[in-house]
């Protein structure tokens, strides 16, 4: 009997180790998963001084790298997609089990107080429901009041959700990766789009600052207001004070019920401050182009936005941080790399004439260099022999950014690792019948350029440069281009 009862707890071990496994490999390894890991990774060995939350409005809305350069606090974001207010102060629970903020900021629309009712809002809380443990009596509580009894096991364990997945799991991957592609710019929570509004909308909200409807209070339901009350108890509780804040949302001029009232009531009560910054359009210089879609910022939208916020957290709040010296270099690195590369500058220009040998079979007639920030567009005027398109397959065309003094600190780190003075790039360079105009796209974060360096090297093995090499400077970029 012994034996079997040893038998039979082994087992039960080795069953429960198993699914655990499995149940953590079957969680979905997403941007917010990414968010939430490196949110309680940071907060090992640092406190996180400002802290976001709410739906897509908050991660799309405000940058943390904007609002810890405006502040020296540090701040980070997670907003989680439609995250509702029956879950907000679930997640602002399990979030103070690893930090304690000075600021806990709310992010409310209209969509976050309303009930969990079609598949597509339930299955979206579940990106936030999947970062807290199933030992919490809230995350328990709202799975039994708002899923049904037969969703109840996809929602506790991602094994029995996402098991038809099997064949495209990663078994040996546990943590998320971070965020990669083009889809967005991403940093400490913060997701940041580049797309513009559609046409149909740009028409139909063009008077968006002009326009006024006749509003009447927005009804919050019992449920949602007991859930904003619980999240500001929980973060004052904490020690943290609370800023609840509605972002700019295109819809909110047309709509007849006002949310910006009722949660203005709300927090007027609780004594917390709110801001509804669809009364600030003309503040934040906004224009249709800032707008994503209907409801979302894009980056230009949010950093217009993050910018003001900042300010206004600098302006009312004083907080008393014990920050990490390089955690903060961390930030404001970052947030250099940012407004270079990912916000919209002037653009300037830098043209010149040449007749330029780089070998017997490549001439360059001309180079045209445009210049965004840190975004640059390299254009060539090329001439070639009959034999060109043969012989250059074998060839990379190298490009050397040198900077001048001032801007020798802003060379690239792994170009400082192995010794270099210069920013260099690798550029394929695929010769095309009847074509003479090239165009290749970097990005640099030198700023003041004193010479760029063009040549051609063997593409498999580097043995020195290949023919001459071309040296351009005194680039004097202007807004207008005047051939030399």
């Amino acid at each position: 009997m012994r034996k079997f009862f040893f038998s039979l707890l082994k087992f039960s071990l080795l069953f429960v180790i198993c699914f655990a496994y499995l149940n953590t490999i079957f969680t979905n390894k997403n941007t917010y998963a990414y968010t939430f890991d490196t949110y309680r990774e940071i907060t090992k060995h640092n406190d996180i001084d400002i802290v976001f939350f709410g739906s897509s409005h908050s991660y799309t809305s405000y940058n943390p790298l904007i609002i810890t350069k405006k502040t020296d606090a540090i701040s980070y974001n997670l907003g989680a997609p439609a995250l509702n207010i029956v879950n907000t102060d679930v997640l602002l629970k399990e979030s103070l089990e690893y930090n304690t903020p000075k600021l806990v900021v709310i992010d409310i629309f209209e969509g976050t107080l309303k009930d969990l009712k079609s598949e597509k809002d339930k299955g979206y809380q579940l990106d936030a429901l999947d970062r807290i443990p199933n030992t919490s009596i809230s995350k328990i509580s709202v799975i039994l009041k708002k899923y049904d009894a037969n969703e109840y096991l996809s929602v506790l364990f991602p094994l029995f959700r996402n098991h038809h997945l099997w064949k495209r799991q990663s078994y040996g991957r546990i943590k998320a990766k971070p965020p990669s592609g083009n889809e967005f710019v991403y940093s400490n929570g913060y997701r940041g789009y580049k797309q513009t509004l559609s046409a149909k909308d740009t028409q139909f909200f063009k008077g968006f600052k002009e326009k006024e409807t006749e509003k009447k209070p927005y009804p919050i339901s019992k449920t949602a207001k007991e859930h904003l009350l619980n999240s500001i108890a929980l973060a004052k509780s904490g020690g943290a004070e609370v800023l609840i804040i509605t972002s700019p949302d295109l819809r909110v001029p047309y709509e007849k019920n006002s949310v910006g009232n009722a949660l203005k009531k709300i927090a007027d009560a609780q004594g917390v401050p709110y801001i509804d910054l669809n009364n600030y359009y003309n503040e934040l210089n906004l224009s249709l182009t800032d707008f994503m879609d209907s409801q979302h910022l894009n980056v230009e939208g949010a950093t217009k936005v993050s910018e003001f916020l900042g300010d206004y957290i600098k302006n009312n709040y004083s907080f008393k941080t014990q920050n990490n010296a390089e955690i903060l270099q961390n930030y404001h690195e970052k947030f250099e790399e940012f407004m270079m590369f990912h916000t919209i500058g002037k653009e300037l220009q830098y043209g010149r004439k040449m007749h330029a040998v780089l070998n017997e079979f490549v001439t360059i007639d001309s180079v045209f260099v445009k210049k965004n920030k840190g975004n640059y567009s390299l254009q060539l005027s090329v001439k070639t022999s009959g034999e060109a398109k043969n012989w250059v397959d074998k060839y990379n065309m190298g490009l050397k950014i040198i900077p001048q003094e001032s801007s020798k600190k802003y060379i690239a780190k792994k170009s400082v690792a192995v010794g270099w003075g210069f920013d260099k790039f690798d550029l394929k360079f695929p010769l095309e019948p009847n074509k003479t105009m090239y165009e290749f796209k970097f990005n640099t974060k030198i700023r003041d350029i004193k010479e760029l360096e063009i040549s051609l090297y063997d593409s498999k093995v580097y043995n020195g440069i290949i023919g001459e090499k071309i040296q351009i400077q005194d680039l004097d970029f202007h807004s207008n281009v005047s051939n030399k």
